[in-house]
C-alpha cells in the first residue's frame, strides 16, 4: 500500500547508503573477488540489515561482522529454513543494545535453535569444501590482498601442492606401498594459491630446489611457506616423509591459527 510506498522511499538514501559500506566490508574487509569464496549469498543480508541501522562501524564492529560471514560460510548457517532465519537474525539485530553488531547473540540462537557449529576446530581446516575459502582468508590476512584480484587469466590462482603429488607419489616402503595416503598429500597445509602461469612453469620441481631459487631471486617465500623455519632455510624441505609431515603440520597449525583468530572472534 501506500504508507509502505513512501517509507522505502523516505528510506531509500540510508539503504543506498548500507548497500554502498556493504560493498566497502565485502572489498576492503573481506577481500572477496570470486563468487567460489561465497557459499551463501544470504549471509550478506544480516550484515546490511545492521549497517541500515548503524552505519560506520568501528574496526571492532567490521572485525564481528567478519567473524560473522565466515562462521555463514564454513558451518552453513543458511542451509535451511532461510526465510525463518533471516526474520530472527533480524530480530536479534534490533533487540541488539547500543550499536555493537550482536555476534554473540546470533551465535547463540543458531547453536540453541539448530544445533549449529559456531566455533572452527583444528578437523574443520581438512575439509576439501572449505579448502579456496580457507586459503583466501589466510592471504588476506598475512598480505591484505586476495589472491583473485587478478584482471590477466594466466595470473588467475590456481591450488599447487607446495610439495608436489606426483613426487610424494613416489616415496615407497620396500614393497612397494606408497607411504602417504591421497588425505596426506592432499591437504590444506600442503596447498598454497599461486597464479596459472607460475603454477605450469613451476611444474612438479622439489620444495628444495624451487623455493631457494626464488628467494635469491628476492621473492617473499615466507608468504607462501608460513613456517618461519623452512621460510628462513628453504633448502631444509628435504624430500622424504618426516620432513614433509613436519612441514605440512606445521604450516596446517598456523593456517588454523590464522583462520581461528578471525572466525573464532
Amino acid at each position: 500500500g501506500k504508507p509502505l510506498f513512501e517509507q522505502i522511499e523516505a528510506e531509500w538514501p540510508t539503504a543506498e547508503a548500507a548497500f554502498a559500506q556493504l560493498r566497502d566490508f565485502i572489498v576492503q574487509d573481506l577481500c572477496l573477488y570470486h563468487r567460489k569464496l561465497v557459499r551463501s549469498y544470504l549471509s550478506f543480508i544480516p550484515l546490511f540489515d545492521y549497517l541500515f541501522r548503524h552505519p560506520k562501524p568501528s574496526p571492532e564492529n567490521r572485525q564481528r561482522m567478519k567473524a560473522f560471514f565466515y562462521g555463514a560460510q564454513l558451518f552453513n548457517w543458511f542451509g535451511a529454513s532461510t526465510d525463518f532465519r533471516l526474520d530472527k537474525m533480524h530480530d536479534i539485530i534490533l533487540a541488539a543494545q547500543g550499536s555493537d553488531f550482536p555476534l554473540t547473540s546470533l551465535r547463540a540462537w543458531l547453536s540453541s535453535t539448530y544445533g549449529l557449529q559456531t566455533a572452527l576446530t583444528p578437523e574443520d581446516i581438512l575439509s576439501s569444501r572449505v579448502r579456496g575459502l580457507l586459503l583466501n582468508l589466510v592471504y588476506v590476512e598475512t598480505q591484505r590482498i586476495s589472491p583473485f584480484n587478478v584482471a590477466y587469466k594466466e595470473n588467475e590462482p590456481h591450488i599447487d601442492h607446495i610439495y608436489p603429488r606426483s613426487q610424494l607419489l613416489k616415496l615407497k616402503s620396500a614393497d612397494g606401498q606408497p607411504l602417504l595416503a591421497s588425505a596426506e598429500i592432499n591437504h590444506i597445509g600442503n596447498f598454497r594459491y599461486v597464479g596459472a602461469s607460475d603454477n605450469k612453469r613451476k611444474r612438479a620441481e622439489l620444495p628444495a630446489i624451487y623455493f631457494p631459487r626464488l628467494k635469491a631471486a628476492g621473492v617473499d617465500i615466507s608468504r607462501h611457506l608460513l613456517v618461519d623455519e623452512f621460510s628462513q632455510a628453504p633448502a631444509t624441505l628435504i624430500y622424504n616423509v618426516d620432513t614433509y609431515r613436519r612441514f605440512r603440520d606445521g604450516r596446517a597449525a598456523i593456517i588454523f591459527a590464522i583462520a581461528a583468530k578471525i572466525v573464532n572472534l
